[in-house]
């Protein structure tokens, strides 16, 4: 009879053991399944990170290009409008106006290519024809210029 108690109490304890061992199972299962499920978004947060971010790349070389468009545009404004007073240099530099013409053209053509102003038309940028007939109407102004009220004593100073 001892021998079946003693029997008894391995079974129950075997029993209590595989009870512990089964719920040990099942919270590591649900904390497997929790695990799972914060990868899942933690990948996804990742894909949209990572299109974020080649977004903001794209859209830096935009504004980088623009912004050197515009520092040559600058300079040649500066240039312009330098200490020379006298108005045939301004007038000659205008001539080259291509150097004004020109970068505003491609930051107008890469605002089109990067949709970032879709709604202007593509007839806004300044086209060989136009700046052909402005250097011949500057080039009349040049002829015209020393005959001019503001020509004081020969001076072509303003």
């Amino acid at each position: 009879m001892k021998r079946q108690l003693d029997a008894d109490k391995q079974l129950e304890s075997a029993k209590n053991q595989l009870d512990t061992y089964e719920n040990t199972l099942h919270d590591l299962r649900a904390q497997q399944e929790e695990l799972k499920s914060q990868v899942t978004d933690g990948t996804a947060e990742l894909t949209t990170l990572n299109s974020t971010l080649s977004e903001f790349k794209t859209q830096q070389k935009t504004i980088v290009h623009i912004s050197e468009q515009l520092k040559k545009v600058t300079f040649h404004i500066a240039t312009i409008f330098s200490t020379s007073t006298i108005l045939n240099d301004v007038i000659e530099r205008l001539l080259d106006f291509e150097l004004l013409i020109t970068p505003l053209n491609a930051i107008h053509k890469n605002m089109l290519d990067n949709e970032i102003v879709s709604n202007v038309a593509t007839t806004t940028t300044i086209s060989a024809a136009v700046i052909t007939q402005i250097r011949i109407n500057i080039d009349k102004l040049v002829i015209k210029l020393p005959n001019m009220p503001f020509n004081v004593n020969g001076t072509k100073s303003c």
